[in-house]
């Protein structure tokens, strides 16, 4: 899906050039009702597949996205609306160069970081010395001719230089350097912490600290919602967002999904609807996703909430005693272990002893 996403402004291109074949009608018209159709097509589509709630969009705003892609993954953010103003030629270079590095990043993940930054470094110097050699040659008048078609050919020569600079910085991140860390599911019930189910999607999740709840947005797994899931994600890495909070959701359901108990208490408070053969399943579907996809996180709108629930799970009495008890007990057991023994072998010393010169006997004549 990732790789195959056409841009919005040509899907309306080619439905305004069915609408016209089929019947005439003023432009301005047309265009209103082009316009309409196919914002109501988008959202529908998203609406249809989405694993999540989405936010309301209008027609108009919904054709403002750059492509499908992007528009399901706004819906599922609530942060749908027209885009900015057009992108300049610097902002529509770093933007194809993003879409080139997400073709390439199922096969980037596989190959050794400094190999591949060689690789970019390789092409970018031959792609200089190819752009430069044509620059001389198109100054020939025989070249003119060929000039305007050579010169989309050009422009896809010079990516790799685009992408040198986004593939460092990707690269230059583990990304597994930062698992997001919350308890389990049955864990947080053994606190008496509650699981409920929010109002709308990604952006209702919270942590209400006076009733000890936990509000989580329903999601629908089926056989689409991995890949779909994958996608949206690699998009949102890729796509030099400041918060990362689809990639964060992802880890919070990871963290707090570890067996079918877990499962069987989120599908109790409706987070979860299962439409997948078992649960042991959604338990590896889960665990493929965060493990194929990795996290590059940075700060995140969650990271408060799941603070919170850190905070009041870590200050109940019963994860205190055990965090005691594993910081003074578990610790020291090699110590605990050298001194039992040591009381074995006076045990076994004592027991020696005693059946050589009858204990009793001599403590009685003592």
């Amino acid at each position: 899906m990732v790789e195959n996403q056409i841009p919005t402004f040509v899907l309306r291109k080619i439905m305004l050039q069915t609408e016209n074949s089929m019947n005439e009608v003023r432009e301005n018209e047309e265009d209103e009702s082009i316009d309409r159709k196919l914002g109501e097509m988008l959202t529908r589509f998203c609406r249809g597949i989405s694993p999540l709630g989405l936010e309301m969009c209008l027609p108009s705003e919904a054709i403002q996205r750059k492509h499908l892609l992007d528009l399901l993954y706004n819906l599922i953010l609530g942060t749908t609306g027209p885009e900015a103003a057009p992108m300049k030629k610097n902002e529509l270079r770093n933007d194809m160069a993003s879409f080139l590095l997400l073709l390439l990043y199922p096969n980037i993940r596989k190959v050794n970081k400094s190999t591949f930054c060689r690789l970019i470094d390789m092409l970018s110097i031959l792609a200089s010395i190819v752009t430069a050699a044509w620059n001389e040659l198109s100054k020939f008048s025989f070249m003119k001719e060929l000039k305007e078609r050579m010169e989309l050919i050009f422009k896809i020569i010079q990516l790799p230089r685009q992408l040198i600079p986004r593939c460092s910085e990707y690269l230059s991140n583990d990304p597994f350097q930062e698992i997001v860390m919350i308890p389990t599911a049955s864990k947080l019930r053994s606190v008496r912490i509650k699981l409920s189910l929010a109002t709308a999607g990604i952006k209702t999740i919270a942590f209400d600290k006076k009733t000890a709840t936990l509000k989580l947005p329903h999601i629908d797994l089926d056989a689409t919602t991995e890949v779909l899931l994958r996608n949206l994600v690699a998009y949102e890495m890729i796509s030099q967002r400041g918060s990362l909070t689809l990639t964060r959701y992802t880890e919070l359901m990871y963290g707090i999904i570890d067996t079918s108990e877990d499962l069987k208490l989120l599908r109790e408070a409706s987070i979860v609807l299962n439409r997948l053969n078992s649960d042991n399943k959604v338990v590896e579907f889960f665990n493929g996703v965060f493990n194929s996809i990795g996290s590059k996180s940075t700060a995140s709108e969650l990271d408060q909430t799941i603070r919170d629930v850190n905070e009041y799970y870590n200050s109940t009495r019963k994860v205190k005693a055990y965090n005691l008890m594993r910081k003074y007990v578990y610790s020291s057991w090699k110590f605990l272990t050298v001194v039992a023994t040591v009381v074995l072998i006076l045990l076994m010393v004592l027991q020696t002893f005693c059946s050589v010169l009858s204990c009793p006997r001599l403590f009685n004549k003592a």
